[in-house]
């Protein structure tokens, strides 16, 4: 995760170095466990990308897509007690 992308995942958030340094961290991990498809979707929202535009890259359409890719993405991030950045 860039600092870019740590700016977008906050939403303007104020945080110590020492607190990026453990959210970022907390990230990768939540990142890296994901599954490849979840993975790549997440890195493309984490690079900006709209859900709506994510939905139209994989093909389907953003009902399917907030269920079956934008939910488990948020369970991933809820349950490393991250409920609040994705």
């Amino acid at each position: 995760i860039s600092s870019d992308q740590f700016e977008r995942f906050c939403r303007g958030k104020t945080r110590s170095r020492q607190e990026e340094r453990e959210l970022i961290a907390d990230v990768r991990q939540v990142v890296g466990r994901l599954p490849e498809e979840l993975r790549s979707v997440c890195e493309c929202l984490l690079e900006g990308m709209s859900i709506s535009e994510a939905a139209r890259r994989a093909g389907i359409k953003r009902a399917t897509f907030y269920q079956n890719i934008i939910e488990p993405l948020r369970e991933a991030f809820r349950e490393a007690d991250l409920e609040g950045y994705f």
